[in-house]
């Protein structure tokens, strides 16, 4: 590396025409350098002024490169285009060499050591020391780090400034005035990490009771995201808080009457059941309650602990000296039991002392912090006045050196001190981390312990079960002065109900997966520390290296510290080895076959290893093991760098060969194969042909492996999966590899991950190679989708599709197809029209139509929505575009069914307007012109507008008289409409009278009053043979059975079709676009309500609100809020009247008051014509 020699000079500052300055003083202190991208870009270091970048073409490439500097360099193209945003210039590579020079010169001007712009293969890679913070990274982790907190009241405090700091720096604006892609992409994430950061500091100052800022950080948020409910709720609660009952309201009225303004939606039961509870409570009475759960820290079990020592404090209130050590492994909560008992002391007249030994410098002893730190806060003329002045002088005697001559005196004076003010007032000492504590602070202790005389009465200790001093003290316990005195109390890991507990706690914003109890004991081992990270990071989004926090690597170092070589390097192996440890294995490829069965056990002492379950093997030194804690296994082998990693793997492989062929009952195939689906282990394995583990099965193994990870969400690993199946997978297998590569190709590009292209590309080549057409089709079909417009694949992408072509249609017309190559060919064809050079056979064309039209009939079932839709789309733009306006027609209607069952009322929209389009294309559109007004009556008796409205001679057609049916009884529910009381009476057409509509005659008998013939007619459908749904219909039938079930109150029938309907409990009841019969999960509540099933009722009806109001659905939220009601009142519990009578109140107003949209923003299609 070149040495700088250049002359020091003064700082100097940019002067006013751009040049840059020269030089700094001295290389700058990293530890206080910052790199700003918000504001003008800079480099700010303490003491110095700011080294600036006056060409906003420079400020904007140095802002994309300090951001991609992390991951692959930026592309010389991409960064071009963010230095010209507007177009390149003629000249641009050698203007991009001038940018390039002067990036380089502000760096080596700004004298940070290690700085440095490289390019390489067309890419450019910017070099910055680990010690420069980049502010918005920064604030990106003071976001993530108050997110972790913030419903902590210790830490409330802490987690508020974190985010004030962190949206100081995003609130500033990001290469201001700059246009381009980019620029305005990076705009609107930190703006949307500025809401956020909002968001979490209004809900911290909630935490801490800084009402002032929560209202300030919460009315900042809603000016800025207006359509923002948590923000509306922080603001509703904080002016609870500060006693404003009537701003509260007013911030929820403001919020209704918005969402209605601009999304026809009202606010969301959770903020519903807010106002409810404002609405419900006087100043001092539910508010106290809600602010005190809301504030106060969770404190999970360790129940038989605090009775214990709250056993030893009244005795010690009796007069008795107690001494409890709390014991237990690193991370177990001990620290947390001696807080919260000694919260509960603190409303005592007591004086507590606590002492965190960890939390002082060594220069000064923790005890003589701690009891100054009481001083401090003790009131004039009490016993602590000449506390202060005595520790001075102690520390002026013999400076708190634990070595000095002065030790022994400085011990003897804070004894004496800590027995004077125990002699006056009751005294509890608290010391966390013992085995961490100064000399002084420990001789102090031993001192107090075995005092003879008056003595400190209660003395609570925590300490680790193999600490030094926990051993001390139970080794000597026998020799206490003071008798009955001393007892030793081990925290055990959390059970299952506890850990359930314990995730219950933690607040769910269903962002991330909740893990399962088992994976959480199995990863934590019960420990709190290790749950608390496993919740922080989202737990069961993945394991393995990317799941492995900072924090943990730092705990299991702490544990391992102290391990001998031969235990360390046992660990080490037995992390590569999986869930199951077999010593036999272990210690033979450790290298280590002289291991002693102490060894062992001292791993199992030290709570790091546990004994299996008999698994009819004991190897030589005894049982099978696991880790106690699968995390821990995970950061050992975490910490292991890659060549350690590929050489421990190399040798537990050959360990197991050779196992294998000696041995072959303790062969273990399962371990084998996991090792070699985890990691590759090198061109060793092309060597291998053991009888019972091919090479072939291996690679297929690890493929499978990989396409399981995907089914998991485990993204990273299947990636690395993939990548070692193609590694270790020989090249004459070509199908494999292009099946590999196809997947591989796909999981990238769904993910936004780089080289998606590259293997999608080479995966549909190699399967055209091999003649594996289906591949070929589905990994072209995913290139043309993903990238078709990106001008840099546009050439490559339009040939692929080309050279597909023309392989398929050379393909011989007999030849035998599977139905998956059907299917690809009409994905594939409804793309290629796009960029196709030239246009297919219309016979091929025909093919993939009759091959998506089979499908699409298979796909009919309701839970088959995802897959229909995806059908119906490449049926529409392959019909469409081959021109058979049929099919097209059909295709839309079932997009538009689709979405309709799934509740995707955009999409509904979108199809129900594109199916209009189709329609009025065709060369017949009378044909389909019941179609569209069978969409325009269902949504707008789905919405509430024409509920009062839809009868008469001219809506004819089943699918009509079912909406109209269905309209009907809900006008029943709520009674006459003050505008139209004339129209509960008009009866429905009783002309329902095919075999799949016997449903509707049911209901249209308890409308009718016939309550008789309408029970018998439900028996004679029940007893027919039952199967879940096939089709719109049935579906549609199987919820005004439930209806008319719920309607007689008949609990045999609501058992059976609740068994029938709770598959579909996500789904809307639909007959296509014909009839809307509502959420499914608001008939299943109707049913479990019946059956006397309340509280899984009440979930239910809760998410049919849900459901209804995310479209727009009035009638359907107005049924769910009065079933609420109805299953509160069943419940008969006297604090639900008021919520009961709002919710019927709320009912009435959404029906009755609803008289059509406004600008027809409830209803996506409007009548033809």
């Amino acid at each position: 590396m070149k040495q700088d020699i250049r002359p020091q000079a003064e700082p100097v500052r940019t002067d006013p025409a751009g040049a840059l300055p020269q030089t700094w003083p001295a290389a700058p202190n990293l530890a206080h350098t910052e790199l700003r991208l918000t504001g003008p870009v800079c480099l700010m270091v303490a003491g110095h002024e700011p080294v600036r970048l006056a060409s906003a073409q420079a400020q904007a490439a140095v802002a994309r490169l300090v951001l991609d500097r992390l991951g692959n360099g930026t592309p010389r193209e991409q960064l071009a285009d963010v230095i010209w945003p507007e177009g390149l210039p003629d000249t641009w590579a050698s203007a991009m060499r001038s940018v390039v020079s002067r990036i380089r010169r502000f760096l080596a001007a700004s004298g940070v050591a290690g700085a440095d712009l490289t390019s390489h293969g067309g890419r450019y890679y910017l070099l910055l020391p680990a010690g420069i913070v980049v502010d918005v990274e920064e604030a990106e982790k003071q976001l993530a780090k108050a997110a972790a907190v913030v419903t902590e009241e210790a830490d409330a405090l802490c987690a508020l400034r974190e985010a004030e700091n962190a949206v100081r720096c995003l609130r500033r604006p990001f290469l201001a005035n700059r246009e381009g892609d980019w620029a305005a992409h990076m705009r609107m994430h930190l703006a949307d990490r500025a809401n956020h950061g909002l968001e979490v500091a209004s809900q911290a100052a909630l935490s801490a009771n800084e009402i002032g800022a929560a209202i300030s950080h919460s009315a900042e948020l809603i000016s800025r995201a207006p359509l923002r409910e948590s923000a509306y709720r922080n603001l509703m609660s904080a002016y609870q808080e500060a006693g404003n009952r009537g701003d509260a309201l007013a911030t929820y009225s403001s919020l209704r009457s918005h969402l209605r303004d601009e999304l026809g939606v009202d606010p969301s039961p959770e903020t519903q059941q807010l106002y409810y509870e404002i609405l419900g409570t006087g100043p001092g009475t539910a508010g106290a309650p809600l602010k005190q759960a809301r504030r106060r820290r969770h404190f999970v079990g360790r129940g038989p602990a605090l009775e214990a020592l709250d056993r030893a404090h009244r005795a010690s209130q009796r007069g008795s000296v107690q001494m409890i050590l709390l014991t237990g492994e690193l991370g177990i909560g001990k620290s947390r039991v001696l807080h919260e008992f000694g919260r509960q002391l603190n409303h005592t007249e007591e004086v507590v002392v606590p002492v965190q030994c960890q939390a002082y410098p060594p220069t000064r002893p923790a005890i003589a912090s701690s009891l100054a730190e009481v001083a401090a806060l003790a009131a004039e003329g009490s016993v602590f006045a000449r506390v202060q002045r005595r520790l001075e002088k102690v520390a002026s005697d013999c400076n708190w050196d634990a070595s000095g001559p002065g030790a022994g005196a400085a011990v003897g004076s804070l004894v004496e001190l800590i027995l004077e003010v125990a002699a006056k007032l009751p005294t509890t000492l608290i010391l966390d981390d013992l085995d961490t504590a100064d000399g002084i602070t420990q001789a102090v202790v031993r001192r107090l312990v075995f005092h003879t005389g008056p003595a400190v009465r209660l003395t609570l200790a925590a300490a680790s079960t193999s600490s030094r001093s926990a051993a001390n003290f139970l080794r000597h316990a026998h020799e206490l002065p003071h008798p009955n005195a001393f007892q030793a109390i081990e925290l055990a890991p959390f059970t299952p109900y506890e850990v359930h507990e314990f995730v219950s706690a933690v607040p769910d914003d269903g962002k991330v997966r909740r893990p399962g109890i088992g994976e959480l004991m199995d990863r934590s081992g019960g420990n709190p520390f290790l749950l608390s990270a496993l919740m922080a990071a989202g737990a069961g989004q993945g394991t393995g290296n990317d799941a492995v926090s900072l924090p943990v690597l730092d705990y299991v170092h702490t544990r391992t510290a102290g391990l001998d070589p031969d235990a360390a390097t046992l660990l080490a192996y037995a992390s590569a080895s999986g869930e199951t440890i077999d010593f036999d294995v272990v210690s033979k490829a450790a290298g280590r076959t002289g291991i002693t069965a102490g060894t062992i056990g001292s791993l199992v002492r030290a709570g790091l290893l546990m004994e299996s379950p008999s698994s009819g093997h004991a190897g030589l030194h005894g049982h099978f093991h696991h880790f106690r804690h699968g995390l821990v296994r995970e950061a050992i082998y975490a910490g292991l760098g890659t060549a350690e990693r590929f050489e421990i793997h190399s040798r537990l492989f050959s360990t197991l060969r050779e196992l294998q062929r000696h041995t072959p009952a303790r062969a273990v195939p399962e371990l084998a194969r996991q090792l070699l689906a985890k990691q590759s282990l090198g061109k060793q394995l092309l060597d291998h042909d053991g009888p019972s583990l091919r090479l072939s099965d291996s690679v297929e193994a690890c493929r499978e492996a990989a396409a399981a990870a995907v089914g998991r969400g485990r993204v990273s690993d299947a990636v690395r999966l993939y990548l070692q199946t193609l590694e270790l997978a020989p090249p004459q297998h070509v199908e494999l590899r292009a099946r590999t590569l196809a997947e591989l190709g796909r999981l990238e590009a769904a993910h936004a991950l780089p080289g998606a292209i590259d293997h999608l590309r080479d995966g549909a080549l190699l399967a055209l190679q091999c003649r594996s057409i289906t591949v070929a089709l589905d990994a072209a079909s995913d290139l043309i989708e993903q990238f078709d417009g990106v001008p840099h694949f546009q050439g490559e992408t339009t040939a692929l599709t080309d050279l597909v072509l023309q392989e398929v249609a050379g393909l011989p017309a007999d030849r035998p197809a599977a139905e998956e190559e059907g299917a690809a060919l009409g994905r594939f064809m409804a793309r290629s029209y796009a960029v196709a050079t030239s246009r297919p056979a219309p016979a091929l064309a025909e093919r993939a139509m009759d091959a998506l039209h089979r499908q699409l009939a298979n796909f009919a079932p309701p839970t088959h929505g995802a897959q229909r839709a995806r059908t119906a789309e490449d049926l529409w733009q392959l019909a469409s575009a081959a021109g058979h306006p049929d099919l097209a027609v059909e295709a839309a209607r079932n997009r538009a069914a689709a979405a309709a069952i799934q509740g995707d009322a955009r999409a509904l929209a979108e199809w129900s307007a594109r199916l209009e389009e189709t329609v009025k294309r065709h060369d017949h559109p009378e044909r389909f012109r019941h179609l569209l007004d069978a969409v325009v009556l269902m949504t707008q008796v789905s919405s509430g507008w024409a509920l009062w409205k839809c009868t008469g001679p001219h809506l004819k057609g089943s699918g009509a008289q079912r909406q109209l049916l269905v309209a009907r009884w809900i006008r029943s529910v709520f009674g006459p409409h003050p505008q139209h009381p004339q129209h509960l009476a008009v009866e429905t057409d009783r002309g329902l009278t095919h075999p799949g509509y016997r449903a509707d005659q049911c209901l249209q008998d308890v409308l009718d009053g016939q309550l008789g013939t309408a029970r018998l007619r439900l028996r004679g459908l029940l007893l027919e043979p039952t199967l879940p749904p096939g089709n719109d219909a049935e579906f549609h039938s199987l919820a005004v059975m439930a209806t008319a079930a719920a309607e007689l109150g008949d609990v045999t029938a609501a058992q059976q079709l609740y068994g029938l309907l709770s598959p579909l409990r996500h789904l809307m009841a639909c007959h296509g676009i014909q009839s809307f019969a509502g959420p499914a999960s608001y008939h299943l509540a109707r049913l479990a309500r019946i059956t006397h099933h309340v509280d899984e009722a009440e979930e239910l009806v809760t998410a049919s609100i849900n459901q209804a109001s995310a479209i727009s659905a009035r009638p359907w939220v107005a049924l769910a809020q009065r079933e609420l009601a109805v299953i509160l009142q069943s419940r008969g519990r006297p604090g639900d009247a008021r919520l009961i009578e709002a919710l019927l109140a709320e009912a009435t107003r959404l029906v009755h008051g609803y008289a059509g949209p406004a600008e027809g923003r409830d209803v996506p299609l409007t009548a033809p014509g």
